[in-house]
């Protein structure tokens, strides 16, 4: 805020001696005089006060402006000497730039693997996020010690990779969501992913086998719960 978009200034007068100012110049009724050339400017048709002008003819943004909410504006400027005037407009575009980071639809994600989810391959959760950002779309990515066991797709869809290193019943990871704006930026919430105990003690005993297949793992735990 306070930022100068454009400087509005008389050029001359026209055949009848009003003062002219250039169209198409890029910035409430507010009213301010300059001592030096006693030119008043104001800006009209401002209804949400957005811009000022100053006593030099400077407009001013008086309010956050965010692409998202509005991507234009435009109104009038009038310039008068106090006996003549002249109006001219002014288009204002707003440039998008990437000012919103990712959101995740929670503080922290729990999930629980069953026996059939791995089975399947099929995901065992999701972790949901937004961008703010007109055109902005999102990639996901782990981080952390068991983040090689899993995988995400763009999606934010999460399955298991493998389980040969597994020797805990909780991993815990970091789930990083990076949007494609310019320069990008990113969030990240924790993940926990909760696998059942007789699962850990069936991976020890299938590594000390040689049964290192997933299949082999699950009927060894499957046998055990039942």
């Amino acid at each position: 805020m306070g930022q100068v978009l454009i400087t509005v200034s008389v050029s001359g007068r026209d055949e009848n001696g009003e003062p002219t100012m250039p169209t198409n110049s890029p910035g409430n009724n507010h009213e301010s005089s300059s001592s030096n050339d006693k030119l008043t400017y104001q800006i009209l048709d401002d209804e949400e006060g957005n811009f000022d002008i100053r006593s030099n003819g400077e407009i001013i943004v008086r309010k956050m402006l965010d692409y998202e909410q509005r991507s234009w504006y435009s109104f009038r400027v009038m310039v008068s000497d106090s006996k003549q005037s002249d109006v001219t407009r002014v288009n204002v575009t707003i440039t998008n730039v990437n000012d919103h980071d990712p959101q995740f639809s929670q503080s922290h994600y729990t999930f629980f693997v069953t026996e059939n989810k791995l089975q399947s391959q099929s995901v065992i959760g999701e972790i949901k996020a937004t961008d703010k950002d007109v055109g902005d779309s999102l990639h996901f990515t782990i981080k952390g010690p068991f983040a090689k066991m899993f995988n995400i797709d763009r999606h934010g869809k999460l399955r298991v990779r493998g389980i040969k290193s597994l020797n805990v019943t909780q991993c815990h990871l970091i789930v990083v969501a990076s949007d494609t704006g310019s320069p990008p930026r990113s969030s990240s919430v924790p993940v926990t992913v909760q696998f059942p105990s007789s699962l850990i003690k069936n991976v020890g005993r299938a590594l000390f086998d040689g049964t290192t297949g997933l299949d082999g793992i699950l009927d060894a735990a499957s046998s055990e719960i039942d």
